[in-house]
């Protein structure tokens, strides 16, 4: 305990048993670890005894103190008697670092001293409660007791000392100075610093009297040794009059408690507050949402990194752009700097330093620590880092990729260079990796190879050039540019061939060649296949002289099978195979040949040689046969021959066979003696022998030899036979063979003697070789017999139907081996078999079976529009057809109604009476003699395009239009365009409108104007329909143009306009090309002549500087573009301000009355004027109201000592209220004391003080909001050479207080806080230094501040700014200024917001702003914000061109914008004007972009939008049309006549042709000349033109500057044929006639033949004529004539015409 502290002099002290329950105890608390403390002294005027304060009231009274501060140890140390009660000396320890509690402390001190502690302790328990020591915060252990000499801290005397012989309001400045100087005077070169509180101790009555109370003085002294500072503190404390003369400071009364403290200073670090904190600043990357979940999943992760013992918060969490930014502190109860800042290396450094599935590496929303802050006492140290994450990685094309990268944070890098490694690289060869270095994350890679597997990484650089790698990998392929196609097949051989592949490398492990025939007719065919490693394989077992399709697919690595994208032909040279080559006797031979095709060669030459012939040259015998079987005779015995054979075609060409075969003829036998036996052929291939040996014989078995001798061959058959019956198989067919036995005994031997066993012949064999359809009706077949020799002399086919079991077969006999089919059915499947027959009747059935398909009986089919077609028919050739029917029926749309079309019996019919957009099946119908029909079986289709037609067209308005167009199908078209041209001007550029659906609307047209409409219409497969009709539409005339108006003023209502200010709403007029406005307000009323003027941009203009209560004439007039007047000026109206009302001086005239004053602009306005009072300290209580008729207000009634706010309002005839734009404060003296009050014992007689006057606070006036000044009245009686005015923040505690001392009655006072109400007090100092205190304190409230915040750019045009008020926030609206920093002239852009923040909008791209703001109150006072921010909007993308490339494409050139990285581009193009049906967009990468899917003849309205990688959308700063050239197609062509008829082209709906050149070319003949017809219009008459001649037409057209566009596609037509008809024949003599013909206009003939033919026989007469009539002579007399007449046209060549023949009578003779 501190002795100097508790026992001074062994007075009346008590000390207490120390006592810590009554708080938290205070952690520390030694020498080595101090807490703040606070030493005071409390009287409690209801505990009388010592004994009352017992441990309940202990408890209660620490209770109360805990309530005044929170967490603190209250320790009372002492007890004794003062002021008839009981006085506990208490000290109160505090738990937080010694800053922070000594900040408590110091709350606490000033909560003792306010006064006011009766609030918190219980008056029935303890009575009024005041103060009588309140210390300064000290360094003190566990008890209480100070703790010295701690670096950092100086030791101070505290010691409270009361004035004991004055009034409170005596105790002045002047005399608080002057007790500082005595001690200062006492203790020299000390500091003294004091505050005062009141003591109302029992003297002052049960309920207290203000008058009676004492001041004391708080009094801490330093800068002395703690030896001189105890010994003053004795000193004072024994003998207080030498330092404070009694004379001068009257008796000086010092209180217990006083002791020698240390005290820290501000730099002050308490060992037991040195700890480590950590800061970490994490991001969640990725994470969409940055909320209270995401967050304390993250708190709960990262406290597993961190100690246990460790506490950690979270500061904040932020939304940013790499995600969720959370800041952290975690707390350490000791100083580990060293281990903390390592802690924080090893998780800022390493990537993804918290593990799990939450936040690891695997997560979805990883974590990465950025930033880790060490902080121990004054220490500090941290550690950064950055990461870049790789995110995606994709190929988009086989030589282009993409990938994005994710930096955290997401400033970190300037840019990126991303590397793509090949995966894999040859045996010994080095790939180098790819290098993208790119502005964005987000970049395209070009330049890659197809097929090609890339690791990707990437690397963040930094702005100063430091390279940070990323934490992964990702990998993608970009796809096989899979290049597979057959460079070519050929053959080697008649019967082999190669063929050769081109493919992608590395692709493929093997290639599967496939070999079909090209017209293979039996279904299915055959395939050949072979599977070869390599690109070429040879392709062998081929059939000579057959064309095959070569197709070939690739095997992948996968397993995969890709198919090339095409095919090859392979035709193969005819072949001969030789089949067979035999002896036929011991000197002849013969050998058959098989031929691919059958019928190739005229002949075969046959070449036999010796086979063992070593010595050329070897005789060689050739034989020449027309027949696939030769004879060779001429031959030696027992020789082994060789025998080729080569064939010659009709073009006299030599192809050599294939293969050779050997034969040997038999060596000539010995004779024999005759045996007897029986042969008998089995089959073609064996016989059955049966022997019957001479019994001279001793004969053990048999060895039988058939040699061939009918047709010869070279090798005989040796067989053994056990027994004397034996079958010989291994034969050859048809051929009969020399029987021959040889005895054997019993070891095998041979007998000389042979048995000779007469002959055998095989039976033949026959098959079908080959069997084909040559037509819908008609085939043919070939048998192959073995031998050919054979003697078939009959051959029967057999047909039937493959698919017809019931059908009757069709059979067919010829005497060779080849047949002819006829008869049959189209488009049908036949099986052949075939019997062959000889002279016997001797019947083989064929071997075999073949199939064949017989084509469609429907030729080609055309469809010639909407509703008709053309069909080829095939006739049957084995039905006589009179006519043919053809039936058509729908399949899609599916329909139940057929059409069925009759037609001649000519191979083309013309169908009409279809449906537009249909798909039909056509069956053809052979309609016989009698009338039977016959149908085919074969079917095709005929598909009918769609037709549209415009049903109207009308205008809508003066500029507007509507068309209507009728589909059918209706469903046929997804897009129609309308196309509008001016009628008067066909070269003016044509207007196209596209809808999707059949009804078009037309904008942008031109008044009294016929304009011409066709339409187009789109299928959803792009097919577009040759033009439409057209229709007409006029326009009304425009109407006049309304009279010019004046700009004009809205009426302004009454009472809108403030004091200063109002709104003007303006009409600039019609006509007028007004930029701007300028208003001006000029007064109605003297004196005042001076006029305001206000620039307005906008139709609603605030103007500002007015004058109060006064009457304005308001005009406006336009400003052109250079700021020029446009007259006229409008007509005035009235604007009225609201009236001035500022309330100008308020004071007390007694403690019980008041005044106050105001003044009105204009003086006279108000009628009645409220004064409304309210009590400072008392916000609950009702104010008081004085109403007067002057600006003078008189109070009664009031309190004394009691602080009021003044405010009026004034009222004015109308009734209409104007509140003063102010309010002022006064304060009521006290009222007069009562009687002496009782002093307390034991002071001695207190001398009566000297009357003084003090001076008084006049006003307090702020100037700005850090300053003000401070008027005050000088006292009387006391000369003042300087003011001391202090000035403290309210309500208490409020910060700190500003002192200023003046030499005059005017004070200026600075370093005020912005927006805070003060209590204004202050001291006379008088030439003694005695300071005696105003007799008034008053109140001062400083203006708020504003400035601008922050503002950017949201996009090109928008952005926001947010502007930071004081913290009072008085501004209930705020108006925000953007200006163009480069154009002064520039209309200032004005938003207004109720928030701080506000959005910009209607910004310019690449533009830079200034932005400041001014605040408005409710009462509607401008604050100016100070400063302003700068602000740049990022440029937009531009089309820089548009072109059409082709009638459907087209190319947009864009140009990049600045400040933006656009990862890509959205062009949109849409027909013009809207609506025009469906808009094309198309992605591009680059500015260069190609656009495709347009409509020919066709206007868009181009726009264009940059997507950044953030994917938000930048328009484009103007759009572009871009115009496709027209198209042009014939859409009919049609004879008239025999020798007339017409064309229509459709062009496109622009239409832009002038002329149009229709080309007619006779289709038969190429070498004719053609006929040209132009036409200004899009149909022609088509004239000059040749009887029953079928022409193709095509056109071009040609505008109106000679440029030409071929028309696609051609028509067909054929006109009629020309009839010469015989009107007349009459006999003019026995001999003689004449005759008259007649042909049909437009014909024409140079010569005409009459011939007359006798009915009764006779010779005919011919005459020729150049004209139609002609004469006879020469005739038979009475002889009937029939006379025909014939034509010779221009041609070379005589035309038959059908012609009616007249009956010609001849006269009798």
């Amino acid at each position: 305990m501190d002795a100097q502290r508790c026992c001074p002099c062994g007075v009346k002290i008590l000390l207490l048993a120390l006592d810590y329950s009554g708080g938290t105890y205070a952690s520390g608390g030694t020498a080595d670890c101090p807490r703040p403390a606070l030493f005071f002294s409390l009287t409690l005027l209801g505990v009388k005894l010592r004994q009352d304060f017992t441990p309940a009231a202990k408890l209660a009274y620490k209770q109360a103190l805990l309530r005044m501060a929170p967490g603190a140890t209250i320790i009372p140390v002492a007890i004794d008697s003062e002021d008839l009660a009981q006085t506990v000396h208490t000290v109160a320890l505090f738990p937080e670092s010694v800053a922070g509690g000594v900040a408590a402390a110091q709350q606490l001190a000033v909560k003792l001293r306010a006064g006011g502690l009766n609030a918190y302790f219980d008056q029935r328990k303890f009575g009024r409660v005041h103060p009588e020591v309140v210390a300064e915060p000290y360094l003190a252990d566990s008890t209480g007791d100070t703790v010295p000499s701690l670096p950092g801290s100086h030791p101070a005397g505290m010691i409270t000392v009361a004035w004991y012989d004055y009034r409170p309001d005596q105790v002045t400045p002047q005399r608080c100075s002057a007790y500082v100087a005595a001690i200062e005077k006492f203790l020299p070169g000390a500091v003294v610093t004091y505050k005062m509180h009141v003591d109302d101790g029992d003297w002052t009555g049960a309920g207290g009297n203000a008058v009676l109370e004492k001041v004391s003085m708080d009094t801490v002294i330093s800068n002395a040794s703690p030896a001189a500072l105890a010994q003053a503190l004795n000193t004072i404390r024994t003998r207080p009059a030498s330092v404070w003369p009694v004379a001068q400071f009257g008796q000086m009364a010092v209180e217990e408690g006083y002791a020698v403290r240390w005290v820290p200073h501000s730099s002050f670090v308490s060992p037991c507050d040195v700890r480590t904190t950590l800061k970490l600043t994490g991001i969640l990357a990725l994470t969409p949402t940055c909320n209270r979940q995401t967050t304390a999943a993250y708190l709960a992760t990262l406290k597993a990194s961190l100690p246990g013992d460790a506490v950690t918060t979270v500061v904040s969490a932020t939304r940013v752009s790499s995600g969720c930014q959370i800041v952290t502190s975690t707390s350490y109860p000791n100083s580990r700097h060293a281990s903390v800042l390592a802690l924080a290396g090893r998780l800022v450094k390493t990537p993804y330093p918290l593990s799990g599935t939450s936040f690891g590496a695997t997560s979805r929303f990883p974590a990465f620590l950025i930033a880790g802050e060490v902080v121990t006492g004054k220490q500090r140290n941290v550690v950064t880092s950055k990461f870049v994450l790789l995110i995606s990685a994709s190929a988009i094309g086989q030589t282009s990729g993409k990938g994005a990268a994710f930096p955290v944070p997401g400033d970190s890098f300037v840019k990126y260079m991303f590397k793509l490694q090949p995966a894999q690289c040859q045996a010994g060869k080095s790939c180098a990796p790819l290098t993208f270095t790119s502005d964005t994350a987000t970049p395209s890679f070009r330049g890659l190879t197809p097929s090609t597997t890339y690791n990707v990484t990437v690397t963040g650089i930094s702005q100063a050039g430091t390279q940070t790698r990323g934490l992964n990998q990702l990998q993608f392929a970009t796809p096989a540019g899979i290049l597979l196609r057959l460079t070519g097949a050929k053959e080697t051989s008649p019967t082999s061939g190669t063929a050769t592949v081109t493919a992608s490398p590395g692709v493929f492990t093997k290639y599967i060649f496939t070999v079909r025939k090209a017209n293979c007719p039996a279904k299915p065919c055959p395939v050949l296949t072979f599977t070869r490693g390599s690109l070429t394989s040879p392709l062998t077992g081929l059939e000579p002289g057959t064309k095959y399709n070569v197709t070939v697919e690739g095997v992948s690595k996968t397993g995969e099978r890709i198919r090339s994208d095409n095919w090859v032909p392979l035709v193969m040279p005819p072949g001969l195979l030789l089949t067979k080559a035999v002896a036929t006797g011991n000197t002849t031979g013969a050998a058959t040949v098989r031929t691919l095709p059958a019928k190739t060669f005229i002949k075969y030459v046959f070449t036999v040689v010796k086979a063992n012939c070593f010595k050329p040259p070897c005789a060689s015998l050739t034989f020449t046969s027309t027949s696939r079987t030769a004879q060779f005779t001429g031959l030696a015995s027992g020789t082994r021959y060789n025998v080729t054979v080569s064939g010659v075609d009709k073009a006299g060409s030599i192809t050599k066979g294939s293969n050779m075969l050997q034969f040997k003829t038999p060596t000539p036998a010995l004779p024999i003696e005759p045996g007897n036996g029986s042969t008998e052929p089995v089959n073609s291939t064996s016989a059955i022998v049966r022997i019957i040996a001479p019994s001279s014989l001793q004969c053990s078995s048999f060895k039988i030899r058939l040699c061939p001798i009918n047709p010869a061959g070279p090798t005989c058959t040796v067989q053994a036979c056990p027994t004397t019956l034996c079958q010989v198989s291994g034969l050859f067919p048809g051929t009969t063979y020399s029987v021959t036995v040889l005895c054997l005994t019993g070891n095998g031997n041979e007998l000389a003697n042979t048995i000779t066993g007469g002959t055998v012949t095989t039976l033949p064999e026959l098959a079908v070789e080959s069997a084909d359809a040559t037509g819908p009706y008609t085939g043919t077949a070939t048998a192959d017999p073995s031998p050919n020799s054979w003697p078939f002399t009959k051959y029967t086919f057999t047909l039937n139907e493959a698919s017809c079991a019931s059908c009757p077969p069709l059979t067919f006999t010829s005497n060779s081996p080849t047949v002819a089919f006829t008869g049959l059915k189209s488009d049908t499947t036949y099986t052949v078999t075939v019997v062959g027959a000889d002279n016997a009747g001797t019947t083989t059935e064929g071997s075999n079976m073949k199939q064949f398909t017989t084509s469609s009986s429907v030729g080609s089919t055309e469809a010639v529009n909407g509703t008709s077609g053309i069909v080829d028919i095939i006739a049957s050739g084995g039905l006589q057809c009179v006519r043919f029917k053809v039936r058509l029926c729908p399949i899609k749309p599916p329909s139940s109604a057929c059409v069925l079309m009759a037609c001649a019996a000519t191979p083309r019919c013309a169908v009409s009476g279809l449906s537009p957009g249909t798909t039909y099946s056509v069956t053809v119908v052979c309609v016989l003699e009698g009338g039977t029909s016959v149908s085919s079986p074969g079917t095709s289709t005929l598909t009918t395009p769609p037709e549209l037609i415009l049903t109207g067209a009308s205008a809508t308005g003066l500029s507007t239009g509507t068309a209507t167009a009728d589909p059918d199908p209706s469903s046929a078209f997804t897009l129609y365009t309308f196309t509008l041209k001016q009628a008067s001007c066909p070269s003016c550029p044509a207007l196209t409108f596209t809808s999707s659906t059949p009804r078009g609307a037309f904008v942008g047209l031109s008044p009294l104007t016929q304009y011409n409409v066709t339409v187009v219409g789109t299928g959803i497969n792009g097919i577009r329909t040759p033009g439409s009709n057209m229709k007409q539409f006029k326009t009304p005339a425009a109407p006049p143009p309304p009279p010019p108006s004046d700009p004009s003023i809205d009426p302004i209502e009454p009472g809108s306009a403030t004091a200063t200010s109002g709104f003007v709403d303006i009409n600039p007029g019609t006509n007028l090309q007004c930029a701007s406005c300028r208003v001006k307000l000029c007064p109605v009323k003297l004196p005042s002549t001076t006029c305001i003027f206000a620039a307005c941009t906008s139709t609603r203009c605030r103007v500002t500087g007015l004058s109060p209560g006064t009457v304005y004439s308001v005009t406006v007039v336009c400003l052109d573009a250079n700021g020029n007047v446009i007259p006229p000026e409008s007509s005035p109206v009235l604007l009225t301000t609201a009236p001035g009302f500022n309330l100008t001086s308020a004071s007390a005239t007694s403690p019980f009355r008041g005044a106050a004053s105001a003044v009105a602009i204009p003086a006279d306005v108000f009628v009645v004027v409220l004064f409304t009072l309210r009590d400072v300290s008392c916000p609950a209580c009702p104010p008081l109201t004085f109403n007067g008729t002057t600006l003078l207000g008189a109070f009664t009634g009031l309190t004394s000592a009691t602080t009021y706010n003044v405010t009026a309002v004034g009222v004015d005839a109308a009734g209409t209220a104007t509140p003063s734009s102010n309010w002022l404060p006064f304060t009521t003296p006290a009222a007069s004391p009562p009687p002496s009050p009782r002093l307390p014992s034991p002071s001695p007689p207190r001398p009566a003080p000297s009357p003084v006057n003090p001076a008084a606070i006049a006003s307090s006036t702020a100037s700005s909001p850090t300053s003000g000044v401070v008027q005050l009245t000088a006292p009387v009686g006391i000369t003042c050479t300087s003011y001391i005015v202090e000035l403290c923040p309210v309500p208490p505690p409020g910060g700190a207080c500003v002192n200023t001392s003046c030499p005059t009655t005017s004070c200026a006072v600075t370093g005020l806080t912005a927006g805070t109400t003060y209590k204004v007090s202050a001291v006379c100092v008088d030439s003694s230094n005695t300071q005696v205190p105003a007799s008034n304190t008053g109140t001062l409230t400083t203006p708020p501040t504003l400035s601008i915040a922050s503002a950017g750019a949201t996009s090109s045009v928008a952005g926001t700014a947010t502007a930071s008020p004081s913290s009072s926030n008085p501004f209930v609206s705020y108006n925000f200024t953007v200006v163009e920093k480069s154009c002064g002239s520039c209309p200032a852009l004005v938003f207004t917001s109720s928030s701080p923040t506000v959005p910009l909008t209607g910004l310019t791209p690449n533009t830079t702003y200034n932005v400041t703001v001014v605040g408005i109150n409710s009462s509607g006072a401008v604050t100016p914000g100070t400063g302003w921010k700068t602000i740049t909007t990022p440029s937009i993308p531009a089309i820089a061109s548009c072109t059409a490339s082709s009638p459907t494409s087209g190319v947009v050139q864009l140009t990049a914008p600045v400040g933006i990285t656009c990862t890509a581009y959205i062009v949109e193009l849409c027909p013009v004007p809207p609506p025009g049906g469906a808009c094309v967009n198309t992605s591009c990468p680059t500015t260069s972009c190609a656009v495709t899917g347009l409509t020919a003849g066709t206007s868009y309205k181009v726009s264009a939008v940059c997507v950044d990688s953030s994917n938000t959308q930048v328009p484009a700063s103007n759009t572009g049309t871009l115009t496709t050239p027209p198209s042009l197609s014939i859409a009919s062509a049609g004879a008239t006549s025999s020798v007339a008829g017409t064309a229509t082209a459709s062009p496109s709906s622009s239409n832009p042709f002038v002329s149009y050149n229709f080309t007619v070319v006779d289709k038969s003949c190429g070498s004719c000349p053609a006929l040209v017809f132009t036409s200004s219009s899009p149909t022609v008459p088509l004239t000059g033109l040749t009887p029953n001649t079928t022409y193709n037409v095509t056109v071009v057209g040609i505008n109106s500057s000679g440029a030409v566009t071929p028309g696609t596609g051609w028509k067909t037509f054929t006109t009629d044929p020309l009839v010469i008809t015989l009107v007349s024949a009459v006999a003019t003599s026995l001999d003689s006639g004449n005759a008259s013909a007649a042909i049909p206009a437009g014909g024409t003939f140079t010569n005409y033949t009459f011939t007359a033919r006798p009915l009764s026989g006779g010779p005919n007469v011919t005459v020729t004529s150049s004209s139609l009539d002609a004469g006879f002579r020469m005739l038979l007399p009475l002889t009937t004539v029939c006379i025909p007449p014939a034509h010779i046209p221009h041609g070379q060549h005589q035309l038959a015409c059908m012609l009616t023949a007249l009956l010609m009578q001849c006269n009798a003779v």
